[in-house]
């Protein structure tokens, strides 16, 4: 995973009044911590902040944090949002080493198509669109994906069919169900397509 620059600066003065000041000026208020440093408020410059969250990894972007002339590996632990002007109003990012391990939450991505669950009808139900995964900072994927290509009708995959990423854990648990193979409300399986599965 590559890095994306993010300089911040101190914010030596706190309040709402001033996080409202700060944010009409362009910057976002936060906080910095970590394991190795003393937590601290910052201010973030609004634009790059949403430019490094445009970016395939999202909020799981790694970033080359850079304040007071020096450098950390950090992440975005937490975003807030406005309920209703739907900006981001306060941000949470924590500095990790290299070889720290975290937790982050990535979408799921099911990729090819199923042939012959279209060929009965059937539609593709995806129950899961994210899952919680865990690795080193730089080896957190921007997705997990799931290949449904040859996934039937009455079928269903759960998280422990997902292959597995190298240096990679997935902590959803097992069981869960990610996608299943349905037929239209009133439709029924037609026997060739039950021998079908009963053959496999």
């Amino acid at each position: 995973m590559s890095q994306v620059v993010l300089n911040v600066e101190k914010n030596r003065i706190t309040g709402s009044s001033n996080a409202r000041r700060a944010r009409n000026s362009g910057y976002i208020p936060g906080v910095l911590y970590g394991k190795e440093i003393q937590s601290e408020a910052i201010s973030i410059p609004a634009k790059a902040l949403r430019d490094a969250m445009s970016t395939e990894a999202g909020h799981n972007v790694l970033l080359d944090l850079r304040i007071d002339d020096k450098s950390h590996n950090a992440i975005i632990k937490e975003v807030q949002v406005h309920k209703l002007k739907r900006i981001v109003t306060h941000v949470d990012i924590m500095v990790v080493s290299q070889d720290q391990e975290i937790t982050a939450v990535v979408p799921l991505n099911l990729i090819g198509e199923p042939h012959e669950l279209t060929r009965a009808g059937g539609r593709l139900n995806q129950t899961l669109r994210e899952v919680t995964v865990k690795a080193i900072a730089t080896k957190i994927p921007n997705t997990v994906e799931y290949d449904i290509t040859h996934l039937q009708v009455g079928e269903h995959v759960k998280v422990e069919d997902i292959v597995g990423i190298e240096g990679v854990t997935i902590e959803t648990e097992p069981e869960v169900i990610i996608a299943v193979g349905e037929l239209p409300r009133g439709a029924t399986v037609t026997a060739e397509n039950e021998q079908a599965s009963a053959d496999q």
